[in-house]
């Protein structure tokens, strides 16, 4: 078993008799994503390895954020990152449904760069319904065809049935049998775009409806 030593960050001394650390630092007999453990306020204990990497005396907990794609800088996970888009998604959603003003705050306070998606960004997870797949044949797109005329006259937009599982990729989970919010607006009126996941279906709703939201990130 390997053991190590720390001793007091900038110093060469360890403490010793009343004296208190404050900031501890590993020796260099633990390296790499090694932890030097240390029981009962000693200063000799054992080298601890983290499997995800650790910062400031402490493993990150799920992931390492200066290496690993959508990981939080707290070192938690809360993402799928879809590696087509480069998009880290919120999985599993949020299952309380929100105004849309409310679903922007949620998303805001997730950490930075955390948003409301747009209507693209929805469609790119949709899976197993080729028309309303972001390269599909509906024409609905943020920007180019936001209007209900436009999308409504588009061929191409037509629902699938409801089948045994929710039409997005296989590695998200949640429900999927409610609308979720888009940060793509309706021109002229107070409606933004949704999706229904159950049948791959576009809507525009009211922004005080309350739907559930997705949120996303760059990686």
């Amino acid at each position: 078993m390997q053991t190590c030593v720390r001793k007091c960050q900038g110093g060469t001394a360890d403490c010793t008799g009343a004296q208190n650390c404050d900031t501890w630092t590993t020796e260099s007999n633990c390296s790499g994503s090694q932890l030097c453990t240390v029981a009962g306020g000693g200063t000799s204990g054992e080298c601890t390895t983290c499997t995800h990497g650790c910062s400031s005396g402490a493993c990150w907990p799920q992931c390492n954020p200066d290496t690993d794609t959508c990981c939080e800088p707290d070192g938690t996970r809360m993402s799928w990152y879809d590696s087509t888009s480069g998009l880290c998604w919120q999985n599993p959603p949020d299952t309380t449904t929100r105004t849309y003003s409310n679903s922007v705050t949620f998303c805001t306070g997730l950490g930075p760069d955390w948003r409301v998606p747009n209507i693209n960004e929805l469609r790119s997870i949709i899976f197993g319904c080729d028309t309303m797949e972001i390269d599909g044949s509906c024409d609905l797109a943020d920007p180019g065809c936001l209007t209900w005329n436009c999308a409504q006259s588009s061929a191409g937009c037509t629902a699938c049935t409801a089948g045994s599982t929710c039409r997005w990729k296989p590695e998200l989970s949640g429900l999927c049998d409610d609308i979720f919010h888009s940060s793509s607006f309706d021109p002229g009126v107070n409606y933004n775009w949704s999706v229904n996941y159950l049948t791959a279906s576009f809507n525009s709703y009211n922004l005080s409806s309350l739907n559930y939201v997705r949120c996303v990130r760059n990686d």
